[in-house]
C-alpha cells in the first residue's frame, strides 16, 4: 500500500480486506494496537504506548483531481495525518510555568507517567460506531510529592466518516488538591500528494478562523483561549481542522525530520485544579476536508 507516496505492505491486511478494498465500521486488533476503520478513514491506536493515536489513513480523491474529468471518476487515494514517529493524543502533565518555547526545544519537565505507559483498553460497537475505551490509573510526581490521577479517553468515529472524536476525563484518586498543566499533542502531517512539494510558506495555519501573525508552517508561536485549529494546504485544496470544547493555550512548532515541512506539532494545554475525587472532562475532534 503507497500512502503520500510512501509503500507499507505489512499494513494492507489490517487496513483493507483480501480485495484491498477498506472494511468499513469495523474495529480490529492487531500486533502493534487497535485499528478502527469508517471505510474513509483508519485510525490506529496504541493503547500499551501512552494510548496515543499512532497513525491515521484518510482516503479521499484531492478537490482538483475530483473536479478533472481525466481523473474525477479514480479512486480514492490514502493520505497519512498523524507523523507516526511520535504520533497523537499524547497525554502530558506539565508544571504550571511550562512555556511553548520550552515544549518546543525538548526541556520541558514531565510530571506524570502517562506518556509512553500502558493504557487498560476495551472496543465497543455503538451500531453505525465504533469506539476504543482506555483508561490509565497513574502517578503525578513533582519533588518527594505523589498524587494518584485516572486518565480516560475514549475516541471513536462513525460508519462512513473522516471525522474522529475523542472524549477526555481526569479524575483525582489521591487526598490531596492538585494543580498542574494538563496537555494533549499531535504530530501531524498537513494533508496533500507527496509528489507536490509543499514550502513552509504555502502551507497555513487558521485559529479560530483567523490567520495569525505568522502562520506559515514553520512558525513557533502561541494562541491564548484557541477553541479551533486548521492546517490548510492550499495548493492541494486540502485541510485538517483540530477542535476543543474548552478554550485552550495552543502551541504549535514545526517537527523536524524527513517528512519535510509537512509535518507540524500542536500542543494545547490546559490549567487544572482538582480538589480530591474532583475530576475535568473535556470534548475534541479532528476532521479532515
Amino acid at each position: 500500500m503507497t500512502t503520500n507516496g510512501k509503500e507499507h505492505p505489512e499494513e494492507d491486511s489490517a487496513l483493507s480486506d483480501q480485495s484491498g478494498k477498506p472494511t468499513p465500521g469495523r474495529a480490529t486488533e492487531i500486533d502493534h494496537g487497535r485499528i478502527i476503520d469508517s471505510g474513509t478513514a483508519a485510525w490506529q491506536f496504541a493503547p500499551l504506548h501512552g494510548g496515543r493515536l499512532q497513525s491515521w489513513q484518510w482516503r479521499t480523491l484531492p478537490p482538483p483531481e475530483a473536479l478533472r474529468p481525466s481523473t474525477r471518476h479514480n479512486p480514492p487515494r490514502p493520505f497519512d495525518l498523524v507523523d507516526s514517529r511520535h504520533g497523537a493524543l499524547v497525554d502530558h502533565f506539565l508544571p504550571l510555568g511550562t512555556t511553548y518555547d520550552e515544549f518546543a526545544e525538548g526541556k520541558y519537565r514531565e510530571f506524570g507517567d502517562f506518556v509512553d505507559l500502558p493504557y487498560t483498553w476495551e472496543i465497543a460497537d455503538l451500531g453505525g460506531e465504533a469506539r476504543i475505551n482506555m483508561s490509565r490509573d497513574g502517578i503525578i510526581r513533582a519533588g518527594k510529592r505523589e498524587a494518584e490521577v485516572r486518565l480516560m479517553k475514549s475516541a471513536g468515529a462513525r460508519t462512513g466518516s473522516s471525522d474522529l472524536s475523542v472524549l477526555y476525563r481526569v479524575i483525582n484518586s489521591s487526598m490531596r488538591p492538585i494543580q498542574i498543566l494538563f496537555a494533549v499533542e499531535y504530530n501531524l502531517l498537513v494533508p496533500g500528494p507527496a509528489a507536490e512539494s509543499l514550502d513552509a510558506s504555502d502551507g497555513v495555519y487558521l485559529i479560530d478562523g483567523a490567520y495569525p501573525g505568522d502562520h506559515s508552517l514553520s512558525s513557533v508561536g502561541r494562541s491564548v483561549g484557541a477553541t479551533s485549529l486548521a492546517l490548510a494546504n492550499p495548493q492541494a485544496e486540502m485541510a485538517l481542522q483540530l477542535g476543543w470544547d474548552r478554550e485552550c493555550d495552543l502551541w504549535r512548532m514545526p517537527l523536524s525530520g524527513d517528512e519535510g515541512t509537512r509535518a507540524v506539532r500542536i500542543v494545547a494545554a490546559w490549567r487544572l485544579s482538582l480538589a480530591p475525587e474532583d475530576n475535568w472532562a473535556l470534548g475534541l475532534w479532528l476532521a479532515p476536508g
